[in-house]
């Protein structure tokens, strides 16, 4: 079991800056510090989990992205994620090809 000293000091606002819907803040603090206490998770391994998560979800409309307290209280890192993670470029390429296509089809 992991100790909290295990997390860096801006344990949270790293969390919160990564979190793609930042609502109840102090509720998510609070999740998130129990979690913190606990051990049950590495920070790292958190982060990592947050960053697949928020780019699993982008586009879509915020009301079904879980509150992070909801998220962290449901120990969410350790969720399989249904699509695989694009990168930033993978996706703005086929976004683009996809429009493209879109485009020709109407001619």
């Amino acid at each position: 079991m992991l100790s909290a000293n295990d997390w860096p000091s801006d344990w949270f606002e790293q969390f919160w800056k990564l979190y793609p819907r930042r609502i109840a803040k102090k509720d998510a603090a609070r999740a998130l510090d129990k979690v913190r206490r606990s051990g049950e998770v590495e920070f790292l391994a958190l982060l990592t989990a947050v960053e697949n998560f928020a780019r699993s979800v982008r586009g879509k409309d915020p009301q079904y992205i879980p509150h992070p307290a909801t998220w962290i209280n449901g120990g969410r890192w350790d969720d399989e994620l249904a699509a695989p993670i694009e990168s930033d470029t993978a996706w703005r390429s086929r976004k683009a090809y996809e429009e493209t296509m879109a485009r020709r089809r109407m001619q």
